[in-house]
């Protein structure tokens, strides 16, 4: 994402996110939802021109289940 209009009269509990769905049948192979269910490792590479702390939030829409971690982002531009 490029951010190329800024907006400086955020507030301060302005947010922004991006979201892709995951249908159930891409989960049974993780035993989704049993007794046996595996473990799930989220991966993915980032980009920015700021640092900082930022949060990724896994959420199961049918149950209102949220999962989330941070990850940081210690050096601009790499």
């Amino acid at each position: 994402m490029n951010c190329t209009t800024a907006n400086a009269s955020l507030s301060p509990n302005s947010y922004w996110y991006v979201e892709h769905k995951i249908e159930a049948q891409n989960c049974q192979h993780i035993k989704f939802g049993t007794a046996s269910a595996e473990t799930l490792t989220l991966s993915f590479w980032v980009k920015s021109n700021k640092t900082g702390t930022y949060t990724f939030e896994l959420y199961r829409a049918d149950s209102g289940r949220h999962i989330s971690n941070t990850y940081t982002i210690s050096s601009a531009d790499t």
